[in-house]
């Protein structure tokens, strides 16, 4: 009986945190689905980028160099949360 009810536990406590971030992106998507789409976003797909400047972007990797900086900016933030490191 006992081992039963360890057995429930274990199952409860793992489910809960997955129940509970579903329910949290569920929610967070209703709200970002609620939000009201800028004026300036219904043009963009009417931009049109010449082909040099595609070429030269992708010669010099600048979606590789934004990763990497978008990443290093993250780990900054997160190091600096830490309160022995940050």
């Amino acid at each position: 009986m006992l081992g039963d009810l360890a057995h429930w536990l274990t199952d409860f406590l793992l489910w809960l945190p997955r129940e509970l971030f579903a329910f949290f992106l569920a929610q967070l998507g209703e709200f970002l689905a609620g939000l009201p789409v800028p004026d300036w976003l219904t043009y963009i797909a009417n931009v049109i980028v010449p082909p040099g400047l595609i070429w030269w972007l992708g010669l010099l990797q600048i979606g590789l160099a934004v990763k990497l900086c978008g990443g290093a900016w993250m780990l900054r933030f997160l190091l600096r949360r830490v309160p022995i490191v940050g």
